[in-house]
């Protein structure tokens, strides 16, 4: 403890400026320990479908097709010219893929006499091979037909479709018809819930349409040589699309670029981290010099009385070790409040939990002890004739 005198309010000071960069530096590291592993949680949940071996073709902008029958034809031969491709296992077409936005919207609603229940619901437009591309699960109900005129009247909708409308469950839905207008349709099946956007978001209420679209097209295929693979596709492209150019994208990749904003704030943190790190060491060692200064005369009677070396050190390092734990104590409540304000942004989120809390708090100590170990390390094996004769 530094004796009362002149220079106390000083060492007072201090002491409050060390808690206070201490208690930002333990923050920073919860925070930035937070901001990782919500973003390594986001990068791993369960999607509901599997973006993995997935590469997305940008569809045509220039139509050289005479007629829409031209259109569709030549749409249906380049899908089966990729499916004979031998690393590839199926292909679809379809006006989203997961990771955009979804631009196609429709009214519906459950008949029911007297009272207008339509709603806007997003829909995709796909053929019958979109949910077996995607590893999308039917929870009730079946796929599309092949012939997609025959689906003309039929909906596929998800789960979260379910609750939006207000049918009873998934299987008691099969049959059921939702109106627009005058245009029926009947819901032939439900599919398992997933996250169109990132795990921000909730999944919304789905519904699809089997009808001739290709504003994407998906390639489920074997990534052991993915440059072959995306040659192959090119030449495929070339024959059925000249002048359109060949753009891809493999969809985990695009998938994942939705948490680059997460990403970078980790990247800020860590890095603000380590500057207030550097800064608190800094007033550290400051306050432990002027310390040690202080108490020469204590340590060289310490010393003159048999105390060894590990001894004294523990006596000097201990206030500060105090000062640490001030800090934490100080840091945990304002840190829990600021990072579980930031998880409220996202629907799917990690816990706080205490060992984040731990870690910051142990590093900080660890921290803190190498920091002012060296000048208690010279302080204890200074000759305590010398440090009698300064005082």
């Amino acid at each position: 403890t530094i004796p009362a005198g002149p220079g106390s309010w000083i060492a007072r000071l201090k002491n409050v400026l060390v808690v206070f960069q201490f208690a930002v530096s333990i923050i920073l590291i919860i925070g930035t320990l937070t901001i990782d592993l919500q973003v390594h949680f986001m990068q791993n949940h369960d999607l509901g479908f599997t973006p993995e071996s997935l590469v997305v073709l940008d569809g045509p902008r220039i139509l050289q097709a005479n007629s829409y029958e031209a259109w569709v034809q030549n749409m249906e031969a380049f899908k089966n010219d990729i499916r004979t491709l031998s690393m590839v296992s199926n292909v679809t077409a379809s006006t989203s893929v997961p990771g955009t936005e979804i631009t196609n919207t429709r009214v519906f609603g459950i008949p029911v006499e007297g009272r207008n229940t339509e709603k806007v619901i997003d829909m995709y437009y796909v053929d019958n091979h979109f949910f077996d591309t995607y590893s999308l699960s039917f929870v009730a109900g079946n796929n599309f037909n092949t012939m997609w005129r025959e689906d003309s009247a039929n909906i596929i909708i998800n789960e979260s479709a379910i609750v939006y409308f207000g049918f009873e469950d998934a299987e008691q839905s099969i049959g059921d018809i939702l109106r627009s207008g005058s245009f029926e349709v009947t819901v032939i099946g439900v599919i398992k819930d997933f996250n169109q956007r990132s795990v921000k978001e909730e999944p919304g209420p789905i519904g699809f349409f089997h009808l001739p679209r290709n504003l994407y097209y998906t390639v489920k295929a074997e990534m052991t040589d993915a440059s072959r693979l995306i040659s192959e596709l090119e030449k495929i492209w070339s024959s059925h699309y000249p002048g359109n150019p060949f753009h891809y994208f493999f969809l985990d990749d695009f998938y994942n670029k939705q948490y680059q904003a997460e990403q970078r704030f980790s990247g800020l943190f860590l890095a603000s981290s380590l500057i207030a790190i550097i800064i608190a060491c800094l007033g550290l060692l400051g306050l432990s010099a002027y310390s040690i200064t202080r108490r020469r005369k204590e340590i060289g009677i310490r010393k003159a009385n048999g105390a060894g070396i590990g001894r004294v050190m523990i006596v000097l390092n201990k206030s500060f070790v105090i000062w640490v734990a001030v800090a934490f104590i100080i840091a945990c409540p304002a840190a829990w409040f600021v990072m579980n304000r930031w998880l409220q942004n996202f629907a799917y989120k990690t816990q706080l939990s205490w060992w984040i809390f731990a870690i910051a708090g142990i590093l900080a100590v660890v921290i803190a002890i190498l920091t002012v170990s060296w000048q208690s390390w010279r302080a204890a094996t200074r000759n305590p004739v010398e440090s009698l004769r300064y005082e």
